[in-house]
């Protein structure tokens, strides 16, 4: 949470303190993000009391104070034990900013909330922008291996969840073998095939652990190239890949496929070469790599009974060079959905005696597809980091971490005209901005 409540501001001066505090509670596990939120809801917040402060655009405030594209590696000043210094190590924050507002049009925004305003419906719009340490140190493992018949197996100490792990390593080895990534078999998290893996967390896999399965794929083809060449008599630098069969450069009817070259390296017989067709690499970083991004929301409150209603969500993300679009889209959709409801419900709610008032699933409020937003718009920047090979970024929890501020400061916006006070604390429930409401007009509790 501290190293993240930096944000993707310039900020030459810091203090940052925590208190820890024992409860005999309900005990606190990681949640999507595990405290990237509570960094990104500390400065975004931060902004917009600095904003009213000022009596400035909250919009202009931030990109007066975004970190240049030029500026990067950036180094915030602070560092992490065991995660290597802060400092990041690519993007185009304000360019990012820009493709959020653009894709929002925010004139278009502001004269659609002027006409509900004037039909009595309140509107609510707000920007809000994050960094995310991904790509967690300190390493990940792959084997790839190619079996005598030419099957290829893949190897990863990481343990999926449900991120799409298996498709993106089949995809990432099959396009650099040029094998079909249908056929390729993709084992995770057994230590009994793998002995070296940091496992499943942090934005972590397919930058650290898609960087090991690049490299043991380079030595898997650069050793087939080899195979290849002794079979077709030719040097191996006059031997090219393309489409799974391996050519003499110039000469395309002399060419064997993996089927021959795996055959002929399982059976040991090519000079200099030791049998067998796999490699194992340990892909290792010492510092995090930063991916960022910046939401942007239209809503609709009733301040009546509190209801919030999601009309538009616009992301303009850039996790470094995405791998896998459909994936990384999916990541986004799914944390946004996570945190709208965590954003706007309270979640372990006591009464005065300690007696759990939200002891059940009609109580605890998890998300559903009725949580998502009714337009999603996504606009994808790559800067990608010098940092592993593939230059890819995480994007597994970056999508929840703007949700709380800008829900936060979105529901400010939309009961402006009713003059409420600023929110203080999130989560917003439907009976804080009904208090909110009434203390406005003056028939309620302050």
């Amino acid at each position: 949470a501290m190293i993240h409540s930096v944000g993707s501001y310039v900020i030459p001066a810091l203090d940052l303190r925590f208190r820890g505090v024992v409860t005999t509670t309900t005990p606190v596990g990681a949640y999507r993000g595990a405290g990237r939120p509570y960094g990104t809801g500390v400065i975004e917040r931060a902004m917009d009391a600095l904003a009213r402060e000022l009596r400035m655009d909250p919009l202009e405030l931030r990109r007066r104070n975004l970190v240049p594209a030029d500026r990067h590696p950036y180094a915030t000043g602070l560092t992490t034990g065991g995660r290597g210094p802060v400092d990041y190590d690519s993007g185009d924050y304000p360019r990012c900013m820009a493709l959020a507002l653009e894709a929002l049009d925010l004139p278009a925004a502001r004269a659609e909330q002027a006409r509900l305003r004037a039909l009595g419906r309140y509107l609510g719009i707000g920007l809000v922008n994050y960094v995310e340490a991904t790509a967690t140190v300190p390493n990940e493992s792959a084997v790839v291996r190619v079996h005598a018949d030419g099957r290829v197996t893949v190897v990863s100490g990481a343990a999926p969840q449900g991120q799409g792990h298996v498709t993106m390593f089949a995809r990432l080895v099959g396009r650099h073998l040029g094998v079909d990534p249908d056929a390729i078999e993709v084992l995770t998290g057994d230590s009994d095939l793998v002995h070296t893996g940091g496992g499943t967390y942090g934005s972590r896999t397919a930058a650290i652990g898609g960087s090991a399965a690049l490299l043991a794929s380079r030595a898997v083809l650069d050793k087939a190239r080899r195979v290849a060449a002794h079979l077709l008599e030719a040097a191996p630098a006059d031997v090219v890949v393309d489409g799974g069969r391996f050519s003499v450069r110039g000469l395309p009817s002399r060419a064997v496929g993996w089927g021959e070259v795996a055959a002929a390296a399982h059976r040991g017989r090519v000079p200099g070469e030791t049998p067998g067709l796999e490699d194992t690499q340990v892909f290792a970083v010492s510092q995090s790599s930063f991916a960022n991004g910046s939401h942007a929301v239209v809503l609709e409150v009733d301040p009546e009974t509190g209801a919030v209603r999601i009309h538009r969500w616009i992301v303009a993300h850039d996790c470094g060079h995405v791998l896998e679009p459909g994936i990384v889209d999916g990541q986004i959709h799914g944390a946004v959905v996570q945190g709208l409801p965590d954003a706007l419900n309270v979640q372990l709610a006591y009464d005065e005696g300690g007696q759990r008032l939200t002891a059940t699933l009609m109580d605890y409020v998890l998300a559903t597809a009725a949580d998502a937003p009714a337009i999603f718009e996504l606009r994808h920047l790559e800067s990608p980091t010098p940092l592993n090979p593939l230059g890819a970024k995480g994007a597994g929890e970056g999508g929840i971490m703007p949700v709380h501020p800008l829900i936060a400061q979105a529901i400010e916006d939309a009961l402006a005209p009713l003059g409420c006070r600023p929110i203080e604390r999130i989560p917003v429930t439907r009976a804080d901005i009904h208090a909110m409401v009434a203390a406005a007009r003056g028939a309620g509790p302050s």
